[in-house]
């Protein structure tokens, strides 16, 4: 019986109803999924929909409040309208029952309705059902699948939520805001969906990851809350999810009640596996559910078995995984809360250590791939567990229960959160972990090091993230302790990345001079202590930068070959499209070798789209600006369009150009000023800025191919000859944008 409006589920119920009455009909379905997400409302709304292929009857059998498997059949007799016989047993007259009844009227459907706490004996009387007469059909809602022949399982997931905030028209197509909205009416008739609080609203049911019976409870107190007012307590959400109304069942009167009733279902093993699982955040493989989980000595073997318990309970849910062939294992917040909270507090101490040491593990083993052939795949693995990465970093950073471990896990993510444009994030992590005290230990794994040098090597990083995001003045205090430490303590290594890291400070305020200077006191250190191939190609590169800004275009060149080899040799596409991106400006300055700088930035922007490094190609996109700009008038346009685009990745970012970046910009800008009205150029910025990702790089490519071959082949060396013509055009205006 239906009191209120159904939302969603448009999909499950043509699923079910192509599986029960298609050509080869599926006699036996099971509705699964947490207790809350809508099993049996849909079952009702399936069988509604399909009554007319049941002339003998559908009949909903509410097995929740039964505790005997023997009262079944009597349940099945008194949904048939069957009076119970003293001389025959139940099963006997419901048999004879269905037969009567499809002999004379046709098909019958029978809901069996909650059937998980009697798993075994549900599925007893379910085979006895379906042996009865042919002309009958099952359809079962259950926290786990039946386990019978034919069976076909239909997992109920959460509606459909809002990704972001949108109109009222837009959010209500949404069946879980349309579900919140009816409810909050029914509990308050004037409640409305409205400008005003329709952002809440879509928060509201992300928050709650459109559960029905969350988003029901949390409706009902729109009598005495608005829905900014809800979303400030879902932090609390098994102490506000709580129903006051009486026509409820026990289990669906609280949030915490439903979880429970599935949760206690559980094996003990099972139920503690649960709990340890709780420490992942945005989901986890196998093997990291073995490392963080098992019991010491136990082995996959054990954990598959677990996480087949919990998927059959649909407490885990299992996705495909970002590598082919792989699998991925996710809790809904709502899951992972009830777990976290069955943990003791040395539990939960443990299993989260447990979690950021194997988060260690897995950043340092992949960061050797992060400057390889393999740099995609070493993002795309990183990115699977950011979340993951996060709360790590935050754990280490709170208990404080191991310094060390803070500032060595900062150093194997913190090229990542670079990668991804996160340099506000990683650089508040570091300057939390600078503030903490280390400890003389070094994390399982790995070789003993001096607290000064991990203190410095924090140090380092946090200068070098500062120094791109333009906050000169606490970078130059940050690289200078760095320094010291590597002096006082005789570490080259360090002392080698503090020199590069100072020198780059020079560079952007730009003192090439001085940068030059630095750059070579770190050369002369690596010839006795050399550094990461990748580190000395760097070095290379910033000389050439240096070289070129002094007026020197050979010596540019030159250097700028040498990283692109050293890149190239070692297979890292960044480092290539940087080395590529240099030399092509280089090129572009002289009007005879345009069209090889177009294609050496074609290939550099090939990279970067292809590793989605919006804050590395800012400057390329600014140097194809420039070109194209420089071949015809007619690409102003594009170009300007091209410069907003660059404005929105440093807005994001919180990263700018450097000094002698700067100047070029307000150069550039005055240019389009002169070939574009004022009002049309900055349209066009504003247009860009809202460019898709994807469009950006369409429009780059677009205008190298215009200004240059179609050639896709690398470009040749810059000749000394294009040097020279090129040199009197180096030193001047653009240089490093």
């Amino acid at each position: 019986m239906r009191f209120t409006p159904f939302f969603g589920r448009g999909s499950e119920v043509a699923h079910v109803q192509d599986l029960v009455t298609g050509e080869e009909p599926t006699r036996l379905v099971t509705l699964t999924g947490i207790g809350g997400s809508g099993k049996t409302r849909l079952a009702i709304e399936v069988a509604q929909a399909m009554s007319s292929s049941f002339p003998g009857g559908v009949y909903f059998v509410a097995l929740a409040d039964t505790t005997e498997g023997a009262r079944i059949d009597d349940l099945v007799l008194d949904a048939l309208g069957v009076r119970r016989a003293a001389d025959a047993p139940a099963p006997e007259q419901v048999t004879r029952a269905l037969k009567e009844r499809i002999s004379q009227t046709g098909l019958i459907l029978l809901v069996l309705d909650n059937a998980e706490h009697l798993p075994d004996e549900v599925a007893d009387a379910a085979q006895r059902l379906l042996s009865a007469e042919e002309g009958v059909f099952v359809l079962a809602t259950s926290r786990t699948r039946l386990e019978l022949d034919g069976e076909r399982e239909i997992l109920v997931p959460p509606l459909p939520v809002p990704e972001y905030p949108g109109t009222p028209e837009r959010l209500l197509e949404f069946p879980s805001v349309a579900l919140f909205v009816d409810r909050a009416k029914r509990a308050q008739a004037d409640f409305a969906l409205t400008s005003r609080n329709a952002s809440a609203v879509a928060a509201l049911c992300e928050k709650l990851e459109g559960i029905p019976l969350a988003i029901e409870l949390a409706a009902a107190r729109a009598l005495v809350m608005t829905p900014t007012q809800m979303l400030d307590q879902v932090g609390e959400r098994y102490d506000f999810l709580v129903s006051r109304r009486r026509d409820l069942p026990e289990r669906h009167r609280s949030l915490r009640a439903a979880v429970a009733w599935s949760v206690g279902l559980l094996s003990g093993g099972a139920r503690a596996f649960l709990a340890r699982l709780s420490v992942f955040r945005g989901g986890f493989t196998l093997e990291a559910a073995h490392a963080v989980c098992a019991d010491p000595g136990r082995s996959e073997a054990v954990v598959i078995e677990l996480l087949t318990d919990l998927r059959a309970a649909s407490l885990v849910l299992a996705e495909p995984g970002a590598e082919p062939d792989t699998m991925r294992y996710r809790l809904l917040e709502t899951i992972r809360e009830y777990g976290e909270q069955l943990l003791s507090e040395a539990e939960r101490a443990d299993y989260r250590r447990r979690h950021a040491v194997w988060c260690f593990d897995y950043a340092h083993a992949l960061l050797p791939l992060s400057r390889s052939k393999e740099a995609a795949t070493w993002l795309r693995r990183m990115t699977a567990e950011l979340p993951n990465l996060r709360a790590a970093v935050e754990w280490s950073l709170t208990e404080h229960t191991d310094p060390n471990l803070a500032h060595r896990l900062l150093r194997v993510v913190s090229y990542y959160f670079q990668a991804r444009n996160l340099f506000t994030e990683i650089r508040a992590y570091l300057a939390r972990a600078i503030a903490l005290p280390v400890s003389d230990t070094s994390p399982p794994g790995l070789p003993y090091e001096l607290p000064a040098i991990t203190r410095a090597r924090t140090l380092d990083d946090a200068g070098g993230y500062a120094t791109v995001q333009g906050d000169y003045e606490a970078a130059g205090t940050l690289l200078e302790e760095a320094r010291s430490l590597a002096e006082a303590y005789d570490e080259p290594r360090v002392l080698l990345t503090s020199l590069n890291g100072l020198g780059l400070l020079a560079e952007m305020l730009g003192d090439f001079a001085t940068a030059q200077q630095r750059y070579r006191a770190s050369l002369a250190i690596g010839e006795t202590h050399p550094p990461k191939e990748t580190t000395a190609a760097w070095l290379r590169l910033h000389l050439g930068i240096c070289a070129s800004a002094l007026g020197d275009a050979g010596e540019a060149a030159r250097l700028y070959e040498e990283s692109l080899a050293i890149r190239r040799r070692v297979g890292d596409p960044r480092g290539t499209s940087v080395a590529l991106s240099h030399l092509g400006r280089l090129e572009a300055d002289a009007p005879a070798l345009r069209s090889r700088a177009a294609v050496r930035y074609r290939e550099a922007l090939q990279i970067l789209a292809e590793m989605e490094d919006r804050h590395s190609m800012s400057s390329l996109l600014l140097y194809i600006a420039d070109l194209g700009i420089d071949v015809s008038v007619e690409h102003a346009p594009t170009a300007a369009r091209l410069v907003g685009a660059v404005d929105a990745v440093f807005e994001a970012t919180g990263t700018g150009l450097s000094s002698i970046g700067n100047a070029n910009q307000e150069k550039r800008l005055a240019l389009l000023r002169d070939l574009l009205s004022g009002e049309r150029l900055e349209s066009l910025r504003r247009e860009g800025a809202g460019l898709a990702f994807d469009r950006v790089v369409e429009e780059a490519t677009g205008l190298l191919i215009l200004v240059g071959p179609s050639d896709d082949a690398p470009a040749a060396a810059f000749s000394a000859a294009g040097a020279e013509r090129a040199g009197s055009l180096v030193s001047g205006t653009r240089r490093p944008a």
